[in-house]
């Protein structure tokens, strides 16, 4: 799962500062294992190709010097958040909430529209401590918080339901 630019500029950065100490034998063995060694080089590939020279690094330069894949890559860096996309977050909590032989099913989608809505009690305690102390005004939360969402971020809750709905 790809999480974002800043991602890649400390992937950039570690490779800059630490690389010549780094056992990359070892690294390249234990990648080939988790199946993440093309996206490590690749990664690793395209930051030193955009951060280690950034006054020569414009949008035409980028269109010029990057192969397909490396601006495939590239827009996914750039069109991803710090949890990734969208999708790749509904997915992989959808996935937790599943039994582990079952596929995603209607119930574990309600499971998940449920624990949207209606978060435990720990989200409270780390996020709202004023509603975990009164906790008799959580539904008056849950109303606000709805209302909000629609308000502020509509399109995102229709598109997290698009997603709910259309997964496998």
């Amino acid at each position: 799962m790809i999480t974002g630019l800043r991602s890649l500029l400390d992937t950039y950065l570690y490779n800059h500062l630490k690389g010549n100490g780094l056992d990359r034998v070892y690294i390249e063995h234990e990648l080939k294992t988790l199946q993440a060694d093309q996206f490590e080089r690749l990664s690793r590939v395209l930051g030193e190709k955009l951060f280690s020279d950034p006054d020569h690094c414009t949008v035409r330069w980028i269109d010029e010097k990057l192969t397909g894949e490396e601006q495939e890559m590239l827009d996914s860096f750039l069109f991803s958040g710090t949890y990734g996309t969208m999708e790749n977050l509904v997915t992989h909590s959808m996935q937790k909430l599943k039994p582990e032989e079952e596929t995603v099913s209607v119930r574990t989608k309600l499971r998940y529209i449920r624990k949207r809505c209606f978060p435990e009690m720990a989200f409270y305690r780390n996020n709202y401590p004023f509603f975990y102390r009164h906790k008799y005004l959580i539904p008056f939360f849950w109303i606000y918080r709805f209302v909000s969402r629609i308000a502020d971020h509509g399109g995102d809750l229709w598109r997290e339901l698009k997603i709910v709905y259309k997964s496998k």
